[in-house]
């Protein structure tokens, strides 16, 4: 695949990222041309994605959903990509982005502003796991045997990514810093994935959703790598809008989406996504989430 053999490029980049505070942004995906949110016609619904995947792969994934949204409600979308977490929340904190999927660790660490729309279900609940990889060979049964070596992370607040790593530490009363030789931030769980298989990182975590999406379309490439540790469930990435978000659009974009799996065209978008439809959030989703992450101090209650 193109991601594996732009893996390759990228060594001698991630060989100078060193420590976990204020990693550079390791991109193996040229830009993407996506919309500016300010100079989008007023009449569109801008819609955020947050770079879980890298930009390509992520751009194929949700663009047919903001498209069938455009239609189910009636207006021209934007979609609308940034390179960081920070920035589509940020985006859509101002009102500047309608609706946004985001990671879990964005609305946990980040969410002020922010307000909960929906959750996706996946494997028949509104949860996902941490799914931490290293290479088949090293045959490691635990963070344990992964100190001093080199650990990738993606983006800063990813929860399955980095924060689930960093509490994982924390409670073994170390820091990422401290624990591995050399940490390197990358540019989705996709490519953190590649990564893992050439052997440029020693570990890392991902999201199950993706882990499960290459474990079945990429079964030679995941071969490579094993599974040392998988969380137990965790509330799902959320699809968030802005506090400020008009009430009536609210309500309209919950009921297009709750319903997108009664329509064959939704169902199929929803099964494209591994996702099987979506819910209004349940009360205290994110409640064992917070009490893990409390050995952290960079929690928010949003």
């Amino acid at each position: 695949m193109r991601l594996a053999a732009l893996a390759g490029v990228s060594l001698g980049i991630l060989s100078a990222c060193t420590g976990d505070a204020g990693l550079p942004f390791v991109s193996l995906e040229p830009p993407l041309d996506v919309a500016t949110p300010d100079s989008a016609p007023t009449d569109r619904l801008r819609v955020g994605i947050a770079p879980v995947l890298s930009a390509i792969p992520s751009f194929e994934q949700y663009n047919p959903l903001v498209e069938w949204l455009a239609t189910e409600i009636g207006r021209p979308t934007a979609y609308v990509q940034r390179g960081t977490y920070h920035e589509i929340n940020e985006l859509t904190r101002r009102g500047a982005v309608d609706l946004a999927f985001i990671c879990s660790g964005a609305w946990l660490l980040n969410g002020e502003g922010l307000e909960l729309l929906a959750v996706p279900v996946i494997h028949g609940a509104p949860t996902y796991k941490a799914v931490c990889l290293t290479q088949a060979h090293r045959g490691a049964s635990g963070f344990e045997d992964l100190r001093g070596a080199t650990f990738g992370f993606t983006d800063t607040l990813s929860f399955t990514g980095r924060t689930y790593t960093r509490a994982r530490l924390a409670q073994l009363g170390t820091t990422p810093e401290a624990f591995f030789e050399r940490t390197v931030q990358v540019e989705g769980h996709d490519v953190l994935i590649h990564l893992l298989a050439t052997g440029e990182v020693d570990g890392g975590c991902v999201n199950s959703v993706v882990f499960d999406h290459f474990a079945a379309d990429e079964p030679e490439l995941m071969s490579t790598l094993a599974v040392f540790e998988r969380s137990s469930p965790f509330g799902s990435p959320p699809v968030v809008v802005s506090e400020k978000l008009d009430p009536q659009l609210r309500s309209t974009l919950l009921k297009a989406l709750t319903s997108l799996d009664e329509d064959p065209e939704g169902k199929a978008l929803v099964a494209g996504l591994h996702i099987d439809r979506f819910i209004t959030p349940p009360a205290g989703l994110y409640d064992d989430a917070r009490t893990f992450l409390a050995v952290l101090d960079d929690v928010v209650e949003p």
